[in-house]
């Protein structure tokens, strides 16, 4: 039992690091600690699911009574999972830690500076999150492994079995941000022209995934993207706040070329 239990509390923090640290170091990725940070969790979140959704199956499929028959394998993930949700809130934790520092929308100036303050800005933000692992921790595993008496492992299985989708989900988001990095180190550099001499401009360019709708446009919001002056660009999320992204560019041409773009 302890075995088991020390096995995936090594396994889980152990592949978020060594994620984190291949997608930093490989020559041709070198993605920042923030972006590392949340494609690791993400990628640790959809290897649980597979896991669990491959064991529940497993299990459901070779239960014939419901209620009596039994499998090696109900208990032992669930020993082996249990670290996980220990693990995931740390993650959530420190994806929502760099979220504040990368996105750089306008609320960047009133979020949290000190990862005390951060914390209690994140338990009240993600409480409903927190609270779920807390007790898949302090209740559902004590009941599944002791309680149940070996019981009711075909419903066990299908539980396993509700984690199904999160491969899906998380795959889509880490696409979706792959896409997003590769298009920024794509325009980080932009040459730009002024009277004969060449200047090098350094910029990021992010494609607006939810853009606002016709309805919140009629509250006379304003266009989603706008220059703030010569050298700074906003494009805002007014269906999510928290999106709203500036760009700063030390060339004023260059700035007025993204915003034609957009």
């Amino acid at each position: 039992m302890l075995t088991i239990l020390a096995a995936g509390s090594m396994f889980f923090p152990g592949l978020f690091l060594l994620s984190k640290q291949c997608l930093k170091s490989i020559p041709a990725l070198r993605w920042s600690e923030g972006d590392a940070v949340i494609v690791s969790a993400r990628l640790v979140s959809s290897v649980q699911a597979v896991m669990a959704s491959s064991a529940g199956f497993i299990i459901a499929s070779s239960c014939e009574d419901v209620i009596e028959d039994q499998h090696w394998l109900t208990s032992t993930y669930i020993l082996f999972a249990v670290p996980y949700f220990v693990y995931d809130i740390y993650a959530m934790f420190m994806c929502y830690w760099y979220k504040l520092r990368v996105k750089g929308h306008e609320e960047a100036s009133a979020a949290p500076q000190h990862m005390s303050s951060a914390l209690t800005s994140y338990l009240r933000r993600e409480f409903l999150m927190v609270l779920h692992h807390v007790v898949m921790v302090t209740v559902c595993f004590p009941v599944s492994v002791f309680w149940r008496q070996g019981k009711g492992d075909y419903f066990q299985g299908i539980m396993f079995m509700a984690e199904l989708s999160t491969p899906s989900v998380c795959l889509g988001k880490i696409l979706i941000q792959a896409f997003v990095f590769g298009r920024s180190n794509m325009a980080q550099r932009v040459s730009a022209s002024d009277g004969g001499n060449k200047k090098t401009s350094r910029v990021r360019v992010a494609v607006r995934l939810r853009p606002y709708m016709l309805k919140q446009d009629e509250k006379d919001e304003g266009p989603c993207v706008r220059g703030l002056d010569s050298q700074n660009l906003e494009i805002i999320n007014w269906r999510n706040a928290t999106e709203t992204v500036k760009y700063q560019s030390v060339s004023s041409t260059c700035l007025s070329r993204i915003v034609i773009l957009l």
